[in-house]
């Protein structure tokens, strides 16, 4: 992947973000938080917004980050201490608290070795999955294979944010002005945390008149 990428990636971002439409799940790191809300969620009967307080305390103290959750090797660590006394403290039990730990631990260590510390390549995965089954299943002769592929994408950003591209002209002039294929880009932008169809939206509002950059979504 060319070094300079994702710079001129974090260039479009804030040169074209602020005017786009918002859409939820732009960023990446945002979903692994929801995700270790779900997992705290679990382990203790309490109510959602204590949760919820609980994920965002560990995030200000930088103890729910992907690697670092993936470091923690035992309970009996500094940070396992300190994400104990938190969750302790908002009404974890001991017990609750520890399985917590393990279990956020766990989940990093998996996402990291599977998935290169990126849960949205977990998602893409299994996104493409679908993507390709749902042109399978709805193919018929209104539409050629690569106008339905395109709709099926289309959909799955806009109905629930899957981190898949769609592969416009914009992204293959990106790539020619920056020597980038499409894996390049997609690894700039897990590297960023941004969510795919967000690189999608900042590259055709780089290529395209404002006129046609109105109906992207």
């Amino acid at each position: 992947m060319p070094t300079d990428l994702t710079m001129h990636l974090q260039e479009l971002s804030e040169k074209h973000g602020p005017g786009l439409p918002w859409h939820p799940w732009l960023s990446e790191a945002e979903r692994w938080n929801e995700l270790v809300f779900c997992l705290l969620n679990q382990c203790a009967d309490l109510e959602p917004a204590v949760i919820r307080t609980a994920v965002e305390l560990l995030q200000a103290l930088e103890l729910v980050d992907l690697q670092h959750l993936a470091q923690i090797d035992s309970i009996d660590t500094e940070s396992a201490a300190v994400i104990r006394h938190v969750l302790v403290r908002l009404g974890f039990t001991l017990e609750d608290a520890n399985r917590a730990i393990l279990l956020l631990s766990h989940t990093g260590k998996v996402t990291r070795d599977l998935y290169a510390g990126k849960i949205q390549q977990c998602l893409r995965k299994f996104g493409e999955t679908l993507r390709d089954e749902l042109v399978s299943t709805f193919r018929c002769d209104a539409l050629d294979n690569g106008q339905l592929r395109f709709a099926s994408t289309h959909w799955l950003q806009n109905a629930i944010s899957l981190p898949l591209t769609l592969e416009r002209e914009s992204l293959v002039k990106f790539g020619g002005v920056h020597g980038a294929t499409v894996a390049d880009v997609l690894q700039a932008a897990d590297e960023l945390n941004i969510n795919t169809l967000l690189v999608d939206d900042l590259l055709e509002a780089e290529y395209t008149s404002h006129e046609n950059l109105a109906g992207v979504r």
